[in-house]
């Protein structure tokens, strides 16, 4: 297995308390604060964890563990997201994450409003919508596995078990890999892993 080094970061100020056992996070769990920060609060509902953020546009919430590339590697999440039908919002898995400020680069696979499922990147360009796709059965409110695994310069990604497309640039087998939520709305997130691609 790929081994896991210790680096994470919780975008805007220090919550209120840390978590002291959220397994259904994998190796996110250790690093998980619980309370208000800024416009998001994160808690835990029935042994998942759930970041609310009730009306602030522009803000993202997002916590990674930065990861070795030795081989080609798998992530995965289930997400029930209740993202805002007004304003731009999400959830999902964050990929590829590196750098820091206007440098920062990753990809962010999201369940967005109206059954859309969206894959961003961010650079010094800004934070831009690469590829979408909408269907009824990833309607808001129903939980939704999102994976992505590397396919050597590339990644596929899928939602519940469907593949999406795939994708290869910038940034591919490189950073670390977590959860990410944009926006307002209230996103739970449940059985968080990572492990090694399948061979095909």
């Amino acid at each position: 297995m790929r081994r896991i080094a210790l680096a994470v970061l919780l975008i805007l100020a220090p919550a209120t308390g840390w978590a002291a056992d959220i397994p259904t996070l994998g190796p996110l769990a250790r690093f998980v604060q619980l309370g208000q920060a800024g416009a998001w609060t994160s808690a835990v509902e029935d042994g998942r964890f759930v970041l609310h953020n009730p009306g602030t546009a522009g803000v993202i919430r997002d916590l990674h563990v930065s990861t070795e590339h030795p081989m080609q590697m798998s992530a995965r999440v289930k997400v029930e997201a209740e993202p805002s039908e007004q304003l731009a919002s999400g959830a999902g898995l964050i990929y590829g994450r590196q750098g820091e400020g206007k440098d920062r680069l990753y990809y962010a696979l999201l369940i967005e409003s109206g059954g859309r499922i969206s894959l961003y990147r961010r650079d010094q360009g800004g934070f831009s919508r690469l590829i979408s796709q909408k269907n009824d059965k990833f309607a808001s409110g129903t939980p939704i596995e999102l994976s992505i695994r590397e396919t050597g310069k590339a990644f596929d990604y899928f939602a519940n078990g469907e593949k999406l497309g795939s994708f290869g640039g910038r940034g591919v087998g490189e950073g670390s890999v977590g959860i990410i939520a944009v926006g307002p709305g209230k996103f739970t997130f449940e059985n968080f892993r990572l492990g090694k691609a399948a061979a095909k």
